[in-house]
């Protein structure tokens, strides 16, 4: 039986370490789609600014 608990809690942490991973590119996937949005909308700011020849470029 103890080789089988010796396994079973190593399988365990494997699991809560595959977990975090997990939430940790959960975290990175949420950042970089709000920064594609917000990139997104930059780019179409500029871009209407530039038909309009209105082209202002600020950091």
């Amino acid at each position: 039986m103890g080789e089988h608990e010796g396994r079973i809690g190593k399988l365990e942490d494997r699991v809560d370490v595959a977990e975090d991973v997990v939430m940790r590119h959960q975290r990175a996937l949420r950042y970089l789609i709000h920064r594609d949005i917000a990139l997104s909308a930059t780019c179409d700011d500029l871009q209407n600014r530039l038909r309009r020849n209105n082209v202002r470029i600020f950091q």
